[in-house]
């Protein structure tokens, strides 16, 4: 996998991670206990973290984010947000485990896929960020497990 290759996995997740964010808004607005309202912001938090420092790596490469992902990903986003006012508890928790899941095998590509574009620094911090992303799968897994 070239450098090519690396710069348009880095474009998809950082648009990503637009999307995740503001759907975990709109999740955080919907749900009505106090625990998940703070735990959900936290975890807003992390992704915009996660697409700055992606955004970082894509303008260290010579590139910007994809604008039509970054349009779409907004859309979804935001659209995912909202439903979570009208979709109830179990849908939107049990769908953000699937696509945190997801992100962990997302991340784990991209570590790969630097080290094969000959930046290997990046897959330290590539990989902490997919395992960030598997302690928001668990904890969304926990919730739709609870009774």
């Amino acid at each position: 996998m070239g450098v090519t290759r690396f710069i348009r996995l880095l474009q998809h997740i950082h648009s990503g991670e637009l999307a995740a964010a503001l759907a975990y808004r709109g999740h955080a607005q919907a749900v009505r206990a106090p625990e998940e309202r703070t735990h959900l912001r936290t975890i807003e938090r992390e992704e915009w973290t996660h697409r700055a420092r992606l955004g970082e790596m894509l303008a260290e490469l010579g590139a910007e984010p994809e604008p039509y992902l970054e349009i779409r990903k907004r859309w979804t986003g935001a659209l995912l947000g909202a439903l979570c006012r009208v979709t109830g508890w179990f849908l939107p928790m049990w769908g953000a485990a699937l696509f945190e899941g997801r992100n962990v095998t997302e991340y784990a590509e991209a570590a790969h896929a630097a080290e094969e574009a000959g930046r290997p620094d990046w897959v330290g911090e590539l990989l902490e960020m997919g395992e960030q992303e598997r302690a928001h799968e668990r904890w969304f897994l926990e919730r739709v497990r609870e009774p």
